[in-house]
């Protein structure tokens, strides 16, 4: 997480659920949960990471099948006086990682 050195926010995350959506049935969902007590230093705790994982028919063609990720984020903030600049810290490190970091780990492994 972060920008090192300008943003150097670290979590150490606890997988405490997994389990994966059926390639059969789509209204089996799968899910990944991750906790952090610690959350990350002087910023917040009691984190967590919550995705359902869903397989998705493409109607139209019929023949694609793709997944929809749906991500959920708690934390609590150390300090009430933290509501003003670390919410929207969090949440544009969340976005970074999730929208350009993640993606580009993914097609590089391809």
């Amino acid at each position: 997480f972060g920008l090192p050195p300008l943003l150097p926010l670290g979590v150490i995350w606890e997988c405490v659920e997994s389990s994966l959506p059926s390639q059969y049935d789509t209204e089996k969902i799968g899910k990944l949960e991750f906790y952090s007590a610690a959350g990350v230093s002087n910023l917040a705790r009691n984190c967590k990471m919550k995705f359902e994982i869903k397989n998705v028919n493409d109607s139209v063609s019929q023949n694609e099948d793709y997944l929809s990720v749906r991500m959920e984020m708690e934390f609590e903030l150390v300090s009430p006086l933290l509501l003003l600049g670390a919410a929207p810290i969090l949440k544009l490190d969340n976005d970074f990682a999730l929208k350009v970091l993640l993606p580009y780990a993914v097609t590089k492994r391809k």
